[in-house]
This record gives C-alpha cells, structure tokens and sequence, in this order.
C-alpha cells in the first residue's frame, strides 16, 4: 500500500482568506497529497495579541470556509497547548499521531527566508518534507538563494518548478501559485472600515465577519 501524505499549512489564519484556500488547493494538486490539515496558531511566537482574534473565532471561521472542501481539514491542536505555537512542536505530534504516514509541512517562500529564525528550526526537515510556495520569478530566485544559504549540501531534484533533495532524506518542492494580493491585515481594515470582502473571503466567512460588527 502507497504511504499516505498528509499536509500541514499552519498560520494565524487572522482571518482565513481565499489566498489561503487557494494556496491549499494547490499543495494538493501539485504535491498529490491525499489531506491537507490547517492548522491555526493558538499563540503565535511572531505576531502579537492586541489585532489576535480568538481562537475559537478562527477556527469557526476555519470550519466555514472548509466546508463541502474535500481534502481540506481544520485541526485545531494547537489550541491544546500551553506556551507558544511552535512549527516543531506540531510536527513532532504528527509524527506521533500519524506513524507511517509522510508529513508535508507548506510554508510561505517569504517565511522560509526567515526559517534560521524559527524555533529549533533545523529539526524541521528532518520531520516533514516542506512545499514552499512561489509567486513568480522574483520568489523563486529568492527561494534558491536561501536554500542554498541555509541547506548548503542541498542537492538539485528537478529544475522546473524547482525541488531539492536534503541529506536526511528530506525534501523542497516549490508550489506555483496564482498571484493573489489578499492578507488578513487587509481583511481587518476593510472590516473596520465597513467595506465589501466580496470574493476576498468565502462568503460565509464574510457573513460572519459583518455579523460580529453589529
């Protein structure tokens, strides 16, 4: 039997957007994963509290937006633990909690450049093989550059799109992604300001994010 491949796209998810969704389609299409978990931040190490809204709230905006998505799933873990939510702690409980199983963790090309940053960072391809996402040319000379810099004995799998084999077996595969010019620091402002989200959150997101205001 084929080892199954689960993703994980972790995040604040301060809202969910459609640039979210889209970048989860195409880790699935692109990387042939049979489930890709979002899995929201509880308390992320990088961001601060005063714009966080509630991880319940999130995760509720999470199941809306999932719903009748196959493939797609909320896991919301991380809510579970104390302290911050770190990248190496969730992939140590899937490992744990999916033995057998191959592990897709799906990062953003502009976070990887920042990777050396994170938390017991190197632990991090030695527990799941990692989908960076690209928007365009300028991204993909960004995301070689850094994988040179910090996977040096980095060996070349394949040029276009490109993917990279790491020394404990591991690996790098870009995701291609349409350019979708969405944050969920635009979908706040736009919020505060009582402006339209058509089309930039599903739209039972959206009735939900204009019910809070009322």
């Amino acid at each position: 039997m084929a080892q199954r491949k689960i993703g994980i796209l972790g995040g604040s998810f301060n809202p969910v957007h459609n640039a979210h969704l889209r970048l989860a389609v195409e880790a699935v299409e692109q990387a042939g994963l049979d489930r890709l978990d979002l899995v929201p931040a509880a308390r992320p190490p990088h961001k601060g509290d005063s714009d966080l809204l509630p991880f319940s709230e999130r995760c509720r905006f999470l199941e809306l937006a999932l719903r009748h998505r196959p493939r797609l799933e909320l896991n919301p873990l991380e809510g579970k633990r104390e302290g911050p939510s770190y990248t190496v702690d969730t992939l140590e409980e899937y490992l744990r909690s999916h033995p057998g199983e191959a592990i897709h963790f799906v990062l953003g090309g502009d976070e990887f450049l920042h990777l050396p940053t994170w938390h017991r960072w190197e632990r991090i391809p030695q527990l799941a093989h990692i989908l960076l996402s690209s928007r365009g040319e300028e991204s993909l000379q960004a995301i070689r550059e850094a994988v040179r810099e910090h996977f040096p004995s980095a060996r070349t799998a394949q040029e276009e799109p490109p993917a990279w084999t790491l020394p404990g077996g591991g690996s790098l595969q870009v995701i291609e992604l349409p350019r979708m010019d969405i944050s969920s620091s635009l979908i706040r402002e736009r919020l505060r300001q009582g402006r339209s989200l058509a089309w930039l959150v599903p739209e039972a997101v959206e009735k939900e994010l204009y019910g809070m205001r009322r």
